[in-house]
Parts: C-alpha cells; sequence; structure tokens
C-alpha cells in the first residue's frame, strides 16, 4: 500500500491583490506617557522618541521597545526636547529625527541622528525650515523624504525636503498637491513614499493622499482613506502594504485602522481590525518580524503610555501531496478549483490507496480547520475517512469534518486518513476521484481554501 499526503501551509499570496486583514493585540507599556512621538525601525527592535508628557511638557527621552521581550527600554536622550518629531531608519541602522515643537512656543528645524550602537544622540545639519507634525520616510538609496508639518507662523506645509547622510544635509524637492500637517508616510517596494491623512487649516481632517516618486521628485494623488484622518501613524507591512491607524476624524479620535495597496492605489478597512482604543497623536513603525507597534497618543481624555502590536492574518495557504519519500506535487500552487494539485494511482482489486491528508496552522492565532469531500460510496468504489482510529466518513458525507472542532495552536498540526477502495464490481480501468477542500474557521471563504483532487484507477 503506498502512502500520500496533502500538506496545506503558509504561501505568499497569489499574483491577483488579496485583501489584507488582521488585529491589534496589547503589549506592554512605555516608561511615560508620549503624545505625539516619532518611531522608526532599528535592526532589531523599535526606537520611540519624544512626544509631550501628561502635564504638556517636551521630552527629550527615547526608549527602545524588544520585540522578543515584548517590553520597553529607556536608552539616550536627545539634544533637544521634541514633540511632534519626524522620524525615518538610515543605512546601518541609525535613526534620523528631525523638527518638533518645545513648549511653550519654540518650533524646530534641527534634527540629530541616534545611533543604536552607541544609544546616543548627536546633531546633524538642520532643515530649511520649522516643520512641526511632518511626516518623513526613507528612500531606496539611504536618503530620508520629510513633507509637511507646521512652522512658526502656523502655515500648514505643502513643501517637502530630503536629508542625505553622506552630506548630512537638506536639500528642498517637490512640494505635495495639498499642505498637509500632522499627515503620516511610509515606503512603498517600488521606491515610492505614501502620504497620507493631515490638514489644511487645523481643524478639518484630509481622507486625501500623495505618492513620492524620487525618480522625478513629485508628488502625484492616489486613492483616499475610506476615513479623514489627521495626527495618524502610518507603518509598511510585510507584503508591501501599508498600514494606516488612529488619528484624529472631526472631533472624534479613532480606533479604526486601513491598508494601502500599492497594487490597486486604493485603501480598505475590510478585515483590518480596530485598535483596543482610540490613539490620536500616536506613533507606527514596523518590527523585524513583520508586525507593526504603534505607541502613545490620546484617547480624548488623556495621555497614553500603552502600546499595540497590529498582527496581519496569514492566508492563501498551500497544497502539496506526497506518495511516501517521492517529491511534492502542486508545491507553490494556490488554485481554489484544484487546478494543478492532483494526484493519480492506479490500484488492483480489493487493495485500495491511502492518502493522508495533514492540516498545519501557520497562521499567527489558534485555528480550527474543516475538511469538506464527497465520502460517498457506490456500487463500485468505496470511500472513508478515519480520524484518530474513527471512522468519521458519515459526518464528511453529512457536510464537513471539522477535527472534532480541536483548535490548533500556530505551528500544529492533524491529520485525517482517506482511503479509496474498488469494490468487485469496480471494473479495470475505471476511476474513482475524490475532490478535498481544506477551510479555516479563520476565514471561510476562498482565501484560506484549498482544494485537491485526488484519483485512483483500477488497474
Amino acid at each position: 500500500m503506498l502512502l500520500g499526503s496533502l500538506m496545506v501551509a503558509s504561501l505568499a499570496p497569489p499574483a491577483e491583490s488579496v485583501p489584507v486583514s488582521g488585529s491589534f493585540a496589547p503589549t506592554a507599556s512605555m516608561g511615560i506617557q508620549r503624545l505625539f512621538p516619532a518611531a522608526a525601525p532599528l535592526p532589531s527592535a523599535v526606537l520611540v522618541i519624544g512626544g509631550q508628557d501628561g502635564v504638556g511638557t517636551s521630552l527629550s527621552s527615547a526608549e527602545v521597545y524588544d520585540p522578543a521581550a515584548g517590553t520597553f527600554s529607556t536608552t539616550g536622550s536627545m539634544g533637544t526636547p521634541r514633540h511632534g518629531p519626524a522620524a525615518a531608519s538610515l543605512p546601518g541602522g541609525r535613526i534620523l529625527v528631525a523638527g518638533g515643537f518645545t513648549a511653550p512656543d519654540t518650533f524646530l528645524s534641527s534634527a540629530e541622528v541616534y545611533d543604536p550602537a552607541s544609544g546616543t544622540f548627536s546633531p546633524t545639519g538642520p532643515m530649511g525650515g520649522e516643520r512641526y507634525a511632518a511626516a518623513a520616510a526613507p528612500l531606496p538609496d539611504g536618503r530620508i523624504l520629510v513633507a509637511g508639518g507646521r512652522d512658526s507662523s502656523l502655515t500648514n506645509l505643502a513643501s517637502a525636503e530630503i536629508f542625505d547622510p553622506f552630506t548630512d544635509s537638506f536639500t528642498p524637492t517637490g512640494s505635495m498637491g495639498t499642505p498637509r500637517w500632522a499627515p503620516a508616510a511610509a515606503p512603498l517596494p517600488d521606491g515610492r513614499i505614501l502620504v497620507a491623512g493631515g490638514t489644511v487649516d487645523g481643524s478639518s481632517s484630509l481622507s486625501s493622499a500623495e505618492l513620492y516618486d524620487p525618480a522625478t521628485g513629485t508628488f502625484i494623488p492616489t486613492g483616499s482613506m475610506g476615513i479623514a484622518r489627521r495626527f495618524l501613524a502610518a507603518a509598511p507591512l510585510a507584503g508591501g502594504e501599508v498600514l494606516v491607524a488612529g488619528g484624529h476624524s472631526g472631533s472624534s479620535p479613532l480606533s479604526s485602522a486601513e491598508v494601502y495597496d500599492p497594487a490597486t492605489g486604493a485603501f480598505s478597512a475590510a478585515g483590518v481590525g480596530s485598535m483596543g482604543g482610540a490613539r490620536w497623536g500616536l506613533s507606527a513603525a514596523r518590527l523585524p518580524n513583520g508586525r507593526v507597534l504603534v505607541a502613545g497618543g490620546h484617547n480624548g481624555a488623556s495621555w497614553l503610555s500603552s502600546a499595540e502590536i497590529f498582527t496581519q492574518d496569514e492566508f492563501g495557504p498551500d497544497a502539496t501531496i506526497r506518495l511516501g519519500a517521492g517529491p511534492a506535487k502542486g508545491d507553490g500552487i494556490h488554485n481554489v478549483d484544484g487546478t494543478g494539485q492532483t494526484i493519480g494511482k492506479k490500484t488492483r482489486r480489493r487493495r485500495g490507496k491511502t492518502f493522508v491528508i495533514g492540516v498545519e496552522n501557520n497562521g499567527n492565532v489558534p485555528d480550527s480547520f474543516t475538511v469538506h469531500g464527497p465520502g460517498r460510496t457506490s456500487k463500485r468504489w468505496v470511500v472513508a475517512y478515519v480520524f484518530a482510529g474513527v471512522n468519521v466518513t458519515s459526518q464528511v458525507r453529512a457536510g464537513a469534518f471539522d477535527f472534532d472542532a480541536a483548535f490548533i495552536d500556530p505551528g500544529g498540526s492533524v491529520s485525517l486518513t482517506l482511503r479509496i477502495k474498488p469494490k468487485s464490481a469496480a471494473r479495470p480501468g475505471s476511476r474513482k476521484s475524490v475532490l478535498v477542500t481544506v477551510t479555516s474557521g479563520a476565514d471561510p471563504g476562498e482565501k484560506d481554501a484549498v482544494k485537491a483532487k485526488l484519483t485512483v484507477k483500477r488497474a
């Protein structure tokens, strides 16, 4: 008897755009409340910088979030207290921090660079002008785009500048189509920068967004967010999309989030969970594991030291079928109709073939899985499903088998045995095909469904 296995595993999304979904969960709090901090990724952590504390003092302190420990720890302080600075990662793991505001009335054009090796900040060349609550993001060549903000004349800015780490200087570049105070920015895989939201007049919020093209030094409009947001945060996701979260819309702080898909130029909130509470004036940065840290802000009643982690759901499993130690069939294929995920074997009379269906949870949270199959017994063939020594064919035939409703932890797996056996009435050359479908309880639709076709031929 030959043994085969159908393995369901994680796979990058198919060529067509698949909406991102995910959820937020709390993590450890910072050591201090921070409104309008900045955040940027370090090689193995995230730096959260500055902000304003609960009594209105501009902060020079900074903290490092360690994703392995899930905790914050203090590091060196800036030379200048700043709330509402812009920050982005530089080559070599350093971080640029630019502009901001120092209470009670000082708008800043100065900038500093954080060195994670020493845990210290050092001054660098100033921007061409003051920028409070601007947005910053890295370019592919190591430079940094800083866009928008507000200056001491209370003018909300459309202008932008580029920081060159090789000369430690800023130079102007093209301006945005719309002045934006308190927008958010994040890099895209093709080297462009998304700049979203903000405010033109200081009281209303923008839903519009623009893309900066470093090849031309210009901004062009792109799709708008579903909700207008100012004082929001943004960070790139592992698949190249951008998460935007929180902010202020009209008179209300927001807990909602959306995802920008550069393939379609559109934002979507479908499947994207909300934060545990409303936050405006928050910061966000991508962690080394692809998740996103959001920290600080204000919930409409108080300053926040709390933080949360956004974890993207992993959809698009892959199906492989093996016979013994043979090569996998259908590896890397995600076709909901089972195309390319087929295997056929011959059997002698009364022998039949047995396949082991292995279901593995490569997602982020405990999940349940369901196997669907015809399970029908005909005059010529018998199809039987056995789980943990128990014949569950009747359950499959009735609709589906859900592994006794057991939840599988991430990295865990279960298996189900499928046997296809000919009866005496099965003539030589006749075939029996079974189309097996595996779906995730987290997504009963086709995004997380795999179908594979198993066929046995009577020799």
